[in-house]
């Protein structure tokens, strides 16, 4: 007999039950793919730098011997070697400079620096006439694939001359000239940080050497040295010391930069991929909720018939039983939709920044994942089926013990509000079911992840409008000689000495600066600790301190053999400016007489200059023109502009709103659906209402009430919710940054959400409450 009923009820429902199946699987594809692309975004940087084989180790070659390379191959730990000649070649009719060099054994672009090629295809390793260029080298000099590049040259003589400063500069390249082709363009880990020339070179193929190596000239020859994917600094430093340690290697220079100290990105496509779980989460909520939504309406036209089962002997766990199987064929045909939803979503994400970082680009499919998804989601459709038909079937078997007395009673005492009051937060005929959970619930969570959403938006904005919340912390750059009597002007409110040079760190390259404050505070933001004091006393960024394992307190070392200091970390500090390469939470500052000691008779002594910050107030551009009748002064004003880390925010600017947009869906469905619902669970109240003499607007005026105080209530509860859960998850995305932690709260567009929230809510009200005035109460009673 439950055999019967159950196949009539398959077939009576068929739309019904095609239309539950698209819903789960496109509800579950969604949620796969979103997940999927979050945990895609989350390691495309990491991915990016392991298969782009940076270098770790670079090794001073005097002449190129291709015998030096072989021996540094044999070295334990080395799994890719390239030789470099650099220098001698320039772009010809071109003021953009860029070091030029070529590959001398073909393994640049193979063994070390294999950048992912975004256009065209890599240079033939036996060609003369081609190269490859880098993304922001490309753009600088406007040139696409197959456009040419001409290069002129210097001869050996030159160079060497120009080395030893004999005979002056020289009147002009005079070596060969060549014509190259541009056959790909290529993305580096670093123009994934940033769209300026930092550490881009361009390297010509080793057939380039091979035509012209003895007609032009080279600076230096370098022997670039990959240690495997994502590199500790302690494998690099082993490294470091076994090429030391071979014959004829101790005299020269050998660098350090492990791929895991390049400047990252990583706080960003943390965020990104947070949001996309997030929103995974808020679709599976909502698929849910529809899914549980749809199986009720479908198995509330066979109750009656599950009742006449019970009637028949069929105990009320087979009467369960026989409605949760009503939703098989749509759990088994959700699979395809699944599969469907989960690729098409990773058409989209990875998207932005993320894309932009993913060496594995294209549509993703995994028949492990997808299988694995089809098969949770069909499992979460049968137990939503198990437990809508339990409460059903429990609904059908209680008694109602609400009395129409009662309400006839109520609704003579209560005015229309009152009654919209009881609709909201009472459950109807047995008082167990609560109408009002699921909307309380959904614009609960909707308000909270929006407020939550603006707190972060605010606050990124705050950061990327704010210089000195990443370090911007001066007005504008002068001469040092006329530093002091700057600094004496009125509305000065600080002045420093800044000196910025290449000196390694625990045995690392890096830059650190020499600051000598002339009045006022340093030119950095302090996050913690104090300024630099004594001689031995540093202040670093966080994500220095983490790459080299130290906290305040503890010591590090800067320089190289006879000039290595140890010195104590005092403070850590937000850096940015000054230098070409501001990533604000990298860097090192010290006391200016001391970086003078390390850097001092070095190849690079650093830069100079001097630093103004004027007081609040002042008008910049008349102090400018004050100190520009200053002999010497020459005032400049550089527009703020953040670390690479931090700039790159703007790329995920558009996730905060996407969420906005769907979570704002997410609150309207909720409320919709509770109120249509409500109009359909109190059809017999309804009816007694009217049968009392309740009007039309009485009845539009409680479905009215309802519907605010529903929005009311789960704004009450997801505002504060929102506010907390907003400043943690910037608390958390700050430190992830190394900047200071400036929450903002952007209480207008709280307050506007509310208001709009309570006032939209209000309109779509009278949806629900056009319905329920078409309740005719002689149906209802006679019915009853």
């Amino acid at each position: 007999m439950t055999r019967t009923a159950l196949r009539s009820w398959w077939r009576q429902s068929a739309a019904s039950l095609l239309v539950l199946a698209l819903v789960a699987g496109v509800t579950g594809g969604l949620v796969t793919g979103l997940l999927v692309g979050a945990s895609h975004t989350r390691s495309a940087y990491d991915r990016f730098v392991a298969v782009s084989r940076l270098p770790d180790v670079y090794v001073e070659s005097p002449d190129g011997n291709p015998v030096d390379a072989e021996r540094i191959r044999r070295v334990p730990g080395v799994e890719g070697v390239a030789t470099i000649s650099m220098g001698g070649v320039a772009l010809a009719g071109s003021d953009l400079y860029v070091q030029i060099g070529a590959s001398l054994d073909g393994g640049y672009g193979r063994e070390v620096n294999a950048s992912r090629i975004v256009a065209g295809r890599p240079a033939l390793v036996g060609a003369d006439d081609e190269v490859v260029l880098a993304e922001p080298i490309a753009a600088a000099l406007r040139k696409s694939v197959g456009d040419r590049l001409r290069l002129e040259s210097y001869t050996p003589a030159q160079i060497e001359a120009m080395k030893t400063s004999q005979g002056g500069e020289p009147e002009g390249p005079m070596g060969p000239n060549a014509t190259v082709t541009v056959v790909g363009i290529h993305r580096a880990p670093t123009n994934i940080v940033t769209d300026k020339i930092l550490s881009d070179q361009i390297i010509l193929p080793a057939g380039f050497s091979r035509r012209y190596g003895e007609k032009i000239g080279a600076w230096g020859y370098a022997i670039f040295v990959d240690v495997g994917p994502s590199a500790s600094a302690g494998q690099v430093a082993a490294v470091a010391r076994r090429i030391r340690a071979l014959p004829g290697f101790d005299r020269r220079r050998v660098d350090t930069s492990p791929s895991g100290s390049q400047p990252t990105i990583q706080p960003t496509l943390d965020f990104v991929a947070t949001g996309l779980n997030v929103l995974a989460a808020a679709v599976a909520f909502t698929g849910l909720a529809a899914v549980g939504f749809l199986f009720m309406r479908i198995i509330s036209r066979f109750i009656g018939d599950a009742s006449l089962l019970g009637t028949l002997g069929a105990t009320r766990a087979a009467r369960c039983r026989a409605l949760a199987l009503v939703a098989m064929p749509a759990a088994c045909a959700s699979a395809l939709p699944v599969a469907a939803a989960t690729v098409a979503t990773t058409l989209f994400v990875p998207f932005g920044l993320a894309e932009r970082a993913d060496p594995e680009t294209g549509v993703y499919f995994d028949a492990a994942v997808v299988g694995l998804s089809a098969a949770t989601v069909a499992a979460i459709v049968m137990i939503v089926a198990v437990l809508c038909a339990r409460r059903m079937v429990d609904r059908t078997v209680r008694a109602l013990r609400s009395s129409r007395k009662r309400t006839f009673a109520h609704a003579l005492s209560r005015p229309a509000a009152f009654v919209g009051l009881s609709f909201a937060f009472d459950g109807g005929a047995d008082r167990r079911e609560s109408g009002g959970r699921v909307a309380i619930a959904g614009l609960g969570f909707a308000g909270a992840a929006l407020v939550a959403t603006f707190v972060f938006a605010a606050s990124t904005d705050h950061l990327l409008k704010t210089p000195s919340a990443y370090g911007w912390t001066w007005d504008l750059q002068v001469n040092t000689e006329v530093l002091a009597r700057v600094a004496a002007e009125n509305g000065v409110a600080g002045a420093s000495e800044v000196r910025y040079a290449p000196v390694s760190v625990d045995g690392t390259s890096g830059s650190v600066r020499g600051v000598r404050v002339i009045s006022g505070a340093p030119p950095m933001r302090l996050l913690r600790g104090r300024p630099v004091n004594a001689r031995d006393e540093a202040v670093l960024g966080r994500r220095s301190m983490a790459t080299h394992g130290v906290e305040l307190g503890d010591r590090v070392t800067f320089g190289d053999g006879d000039r290595r200091r140890s010195f104590r970390v005092v403070g850590e500090a937000v850096f940015a400016g000054v230098e070409d390469v501001p990533f604000a939470a990298s860097g090192a500052a010290i006391n200016l007489d001391q970086l003078v000691e390390l850097v001092e008779g070095t190849e690079d002594e650093g830069t100079t200059t001097g630093l103004i910050a004027l007081e609040s107030g002042v008008d910049r551009d008349a102090f400018m023109r004050r100190v520009a009748k200053i002999p010497g002064a020459h005032p400049e004003v550089i527009t703020p502009t953040p670390g690479a880390d931090i700039e790159r925010l703007g790329d995920a600017d558009s996730l905060p709103w996407v969420l906005v947009a769907f979570l704002a869906t997410v609150g309207v469905l909720s409320l919709v659906s509770a109120a249509l619902s409500g109009v359909h669970r109190h059809r017999k109240d309804l009816g007694v209402l009217r049968a009392i003499g309740f009007t039309r607007a009485n009845v539009r005026t409680s479905i009215t009430v309802q519907a605010v105080a529903l929005t009311i209530t789960g704004l009450a509860i997801g505002i504060p919710v929102g506010l907390v859960l907003g400043r943690l998850v910037w608390r958390w995305f700050a430190h992830g940054l190394g900047i200071g932690v400036d929450v903002i709260t952007p209480w207008p567009l709280i307050v506007a959400l509310a208001v709009a929230s309570v006032t939209v809510f209000a309109l779509l009200s009278l949806v629900p409450a056009r319905t329920a005035t078409r309740v005719r109460a002689a149906e209802v009673l006679r019915a009853e």
